[in-house]
């Protein structure tokens, strides 16, 4: 029935987003660490090796760890595994193998800026090898259409059943299981029916619908009045549903009289078109949906874990970062203990994601506004973090790395040098997945986004009056009510033009002392230039935060 429908829809959606994972959220936990991701601790069906399971892709023995990795405290213990995944093809394998051969032999030519971005920032493993792998995953499960009375006969044939799905299917497609392949729904290309036609079929038993009140809406109950009974009746409803075959199915009902009428917007040759799949193949075809998206995302993953695995070595390579590198000097950076070097001067950051290194920023020295992050490498969720890992009270999320390490600069002589963590999220749309990494691993430390100032853009009607910098923040102090927003106070230029701002730019154009009287009491900066946006939350003074953190324990 529709309803049957329903209910299973809405339970396979939490299912499936609970399944379909990105790299970054899938790797072995350690539990007895704090940090959790939001959908950690829920049985994942997924293919026998897990997405984002930590791989040594290239076979050789585990790396010794250098001294810029994250501590556990924060990331997690990652667990090796040295068996080849299931779910990876031997091709896949092979070209990860001679990717990171290549990286090795060009180890003394790596720190060439010309080699450096062809064989590590953009050396993509080919959609032909990711194409082969995703199909090797998908085939690993054919769902069939078995129902009740047939279940036995389809165990005995060889089906296994999925209890997360509440399905079955074939691990190997053998003559005695092509018996349950399920119908596939009819694909005719037909003429459809309007939106009228609905409205006009609702009205018939006396629906008061018209194009004022209707809402194209999927999926639930919509009230509306009966014709003549006035604007707040309700004793009229209707219900609009995508079917299986790309159809759209509609009900409606007159609840004073119970009179009920069915839709479907499909017809084809004046009649209309209904779906034949029956609800055992209807199940088994969404259920087989479900597995290949599955299969897309796993396949996505292991080549995030291919490229982590290419950034690792390189990293490794490269040679630490110095003070008079063009980025470096020009952003003013103090902490240059992760960073390292092109022999060009371009500028190399680490972000880490769960204990690994996944993904490399290039800052090239002649324009650091052309930065570029390795191809099909995980972004979201990475950070580069400065600062106390281990037992921070003061946690502080900012958008790049010169921003980051001003943040912190003038942070520190607010809480004290061993009390600060910062992080970079690199750009204001990974904002939020490192919010989610830091609520959940440091719930009792003081958080704050320093929030990037984008006061030009907001007074830019072409622009839609946008301050993207502390719109993010805002939507991720709604996210995580436990952050608190700084934002950056705007600077202008020579002409008296307001211009964006960032703490970076904040900190060299008015030096710690102010940057730290503003950083600690922000309020008024928020209130400025929160273009509408709603009535922030009072910010705490550094007094207050100090008060708070008195006794605490960690």
């Amino acid at each position: 029935t529709e309803n049957d429908l329903e209910v299973y829809r809405n339970n396979r959606q939490v299912d499936i987003n609970q399944a379909i994972r990105q790299p970054e959220n899938n790797t072995v936990q350690d539990s007895s660490l704090a940090l959790q991701e939001a959908n950690d601790g829920v049985e994942n069906r997924q293919p026998e090796t897990k997405f984002g399971e930590s791989q040594n892709l290239s076979g050789n023995p585990e790396q010794k760890q250098s001294s810029v990795d994250e501590p556990k405290n924060f990331v997690q213990n990652q667990t090796n595994n040295n068996e080849t995944p299931k779910n990876l093809s031997d091709n896949s394998i092979s070209d990860s193998k001679n990717s990171i051969k290549s990286t090795k032999d060009l180890i003394e030519n790596l720190s060439n800026p010309a080699v450096f971005q062809k064989e590590v920032m953009f050396a993509a493993v080919d959609e032909s090898t990711i194409s082969k792998m995703i199909d090797d995953i998908a085939k690993e499960r054919t769902y069939l259409a078995v129902d009740f009375d047939n279940k036995d006969a389809a165990k005995a044939a060889g089906a296994k059943y999925d209890p997360q799905a509440k399905g079955w299917y074939a691990v190997e497609l053998t003559p005695e299981l092509r018996q349950f392949l399920p119908q596939q729904p009819e694909n005719i290309t037909a003429e459809r029916r309007p939106m009228s036609d609905f409205i006009a079929t609702a009205q018939k038993i006396g629906l008061d619908l018209n194009n004022s009140n209707f809402k194209e809406e999927f999926g639930h109950w919509i009230r509306v009045p009966l014709k003549g009974k006035g604007a707040r009746n309700t004793d009229g409803g209707y219900k609009l549903y995508r079917n299986d075959d790309g159809s759209i199915g509609g009900c409606v009902k007159n609840y004073s009289t119970s009179d009920t009428s069915t839709w479907n917007d499909r017809i084809q040759d004046g009649k209309q078109i209904q779906s034949k799949v029956p609800l055992p193949d209807y199940l088994a075809n969404q259920r087989q949906k479900e597995w290949n998206t599955i299969a897309q995302h796993t396949a996505q993953s292991n080549v995030a874990a291919m490229r982590s695995e290419v950034a690792t070595q390189a990293y490794h390579a490269l040679k630490p970062a110095l003070p008079d590198d063009p980025y470096i000097k020009n952003k003013g950076i103090s902490d240059l203990s992760k960073l390292k070097r092109l022999d060009d001067g371009s500028t190399i950051v680490p972000l880490y994601n769960n204990g690994k290194l996944a993904n490399l920023q290039m800052i090239p020295s002649y324009d650091s506004s052309q930065k570029r992050m390795m191809t099909q490498a995980a972004k979201v969720g990475a950070y580069y973090s400065i600062g106390n890992t281990k037992t921070p009270s003061v946690v502080i999320v900012a958008e790049g790395v010169a921003t980051a390490d001003s943040v912190h600069q003038i942070a520190t002589e607010i809480y004290g040098k061993d009390s600060v963590l910062t992080l970079s999220a690199i750009d204001s749309g990974s904002l939020k997945a490192v919010a989610n990494k830091v609520d959940k691993v440091y719930p009792d430390a003081q958080k704050i986004i320093a929030a990037d100032n984008d006061a030009l853009n907001a007074t830019r009607a072409e622009l839609k009056f946008k301050n993207a910098g502390l719109d993010k923040a805002n939507e991720v102090q709604q996210a995580y009510p436990d952050f608190q927003v700084a934002l950056c106070p705007a600077l202008t230029d020579e002409k008296g033009i307001v211009k964006n701002t960032d703490w970076n730019d904040f900190l060299k154009a008015q030096g710690k002392a102010t940057s730290v009287k503003a950083f600690a009491n922000n309020e008024q900066y928020i209130q400025q230039y929160s273009v509408k946006q709603p009535a922030a939350t009072p910010q705490m003074t550094a007094q207050k935060i100090q008060q708070n953190n008195q006794g605490r324990s960690l």
